[in-house]
């Protein structure tokens, strides 16, 4: 159910519903979320002691229908709205952008079945409701929304992409919260509970004081791969954890065959899938150059289209950049005389980090691969094997990245050169100036 926002008594903002009104699939009549409760708290900090949900506000089933009638503003209403100010880049990291005190912000509580949104028009007041997370429900929350308003979201896998796209396709600016930052700075505040409604409130405060990339939305081929991978590595686990039962079981392993041999199957047209979707020239901007991340030891057919999926989609400016995307850079923790220990961060895409680590372990098993001297040179500073494993997967990483972003071909002898500084002459020094 989701409900307009305006003010009204708390007492008759949240009716109870009969069985054929009930929201998201819910069986058996119940409330919603107790915001009528936080009223007082609302009224605190806003200063406005009327604050609360209006009578006979919008509602909508569980399909997204309306329940209630309600006056939408006119196209003449619409078109005299004020321009939106643009977001305002960060001078330090321009991917990340400050929200202008002028525009309002919705925070907006992803779960399976329901949204959980809060809306802040930055003038104190908050206005809280929930609806369906269907295409309609996602619809109506737009109507019921001003235009220039920026939409705040976590990530949670792929219960927020039909929200996302609506929203950019209805033209709003979409933002995407870090799950982990989020978290810390909602523990930060005066609230000991935990809840859905809160956390869309604590999303809008978030949004207003924290610089935010915009949500990454891929395209239509890297999603494909992405799945792809995502189907072929469950198939590989499944088939690993038979292959164990059928050594162990010696009496069952007749009738486990049949079952790892359909999954070697399925796993071999996911290969051949992955291979036609590389070698279309259609793809190219896409997972092109998964050919030549390929000839990296190491670097198999599943770790290249993964690589190249990613880097050619989002177009890392720095190869430190990548690597803080893996999860693989080096993080330290210390205070006062307390010396922390040296750790990788452990953000960021976890599959293909753990894709670069698998990589950097085959390495160790080549005899004249130039990336198992590093290992031994790393154990031999003192670092431990999972520590010295990290170092080759890092830098793995940083060559995938230099062939994806200057091109060429994969050559051993340069994994380790440092490219000679450009000559930069004076023309007013009488020294550099030819004869």
């Amino acid at each position: 159910m989701c409900r307009h926002l305006q003010d009204g008594p708390a007492k008759e903002a949240f009716p109870r519903l009969t069985a054929d009104e009930e929201p998201c699939g819910l069986s058996t009549p119940q409330r919603l979320p107790p915001l009528r409760y936080k009223t007082a708290d609302l009224c605190k900090r806003t200063g406005d002691a009327s604050f609360s949900a209006r009578p006979g506000s919008l509602a909508f089933r569980g399909d997204g229908t309306q329940m209630n009638p309600v006056a939408h503003p006119s196209p003449h209403q619409a078109a005299s709205q004020p321009a939106a100010s643009p977001l305002i880049p960060n001078q330090r990291r321009p991917h990340l952008f400050h929200i202008p005190p002028d525009r309002p912000i919705l925070g907006v509580d992803v779960s399976k079945n329901r949204l959980n949104v809060t809306f802040d028009a930055r003038s104190g007041k908050l206005r809280e409701t929930a609806c369906p997370n269907t295409p309609a429900g996602i619809q109506r929350l737009l109507k019921t929304t001003p235009p220039q308003c920026c939409w705040v979201l976590e990530p949670t896998g792929r219960y927020g992409d039909a929200a996302v796209d609506l929203a950019r396709t209805a033209g709003r600016e979409v933002l995407m919260a870090d799950p982990r930052r989020a978290k810390a700075f909602m523990r930060s505040g005066p609230e000991r509970a935990k809840n859905d409604p809160l956390d869309g409130r604590g999303l809008t405060e978030y949004a207003a004081t924290r610089p935010l990339p915009r949500y990454p939305r891929p395209t239509p081929v890297t999603e494909r791969t992405r799945q792809l991978l995502s189907a072929r590595k469950g198939l590989s686990q499944s088939l690993s954890r038979l292959n164990q039962q059928r050594t162990q079981l010696k009496l069952a392993a007749a009738a486990l065959e049949p079952a790892c041999q359909a999954l070697q199957a399925q796993i071999q047209s996911i290969d051949a899938e992955l291979a036609a979707l590389v070698q279309d020239p259609t793809h190219a901007e896409e997972v092109g150059a998964a050919p030549r991340l390929d000839a990296v030891p190491g670097v198999g057919p599943v770790t290249a289209t993964a690589a190249s999926a990613c880097l050619q989609t989002r177009h890392f400016g720095h190869p430190d950049q990548f690597i803080a995307y893996l999860g693989l850079d080096v993080t330290v923790r210390e205070s006062g005389q307390r010396k922390g220990k040296k750790q990788i961060s452990s953000q960021g895409d976890a599959e293909l980090r753990r894709l670069f680590y698998l990589a950097a372990q085959a390495n160790l098993r080549v005899k004249h691969s130039p990336f198992r001297t590093q290992y031994d040179r790393e154990r031999a500073k003192g670092l431990p094997h999972t520590g010295a494993v990290c170092a080759v997967a890092r830098k793995l990483a940083k060559v995938c990245w230099s062939l994806v972003k200057h091109g060429g071909k994969y050559d051993p002898e340069r994994v380790y050169v440092q490219p000679k500084p450009k000559n930069r002459t004076d023309p007013g020094d009488p020294s550099q100036t030819s004869s």
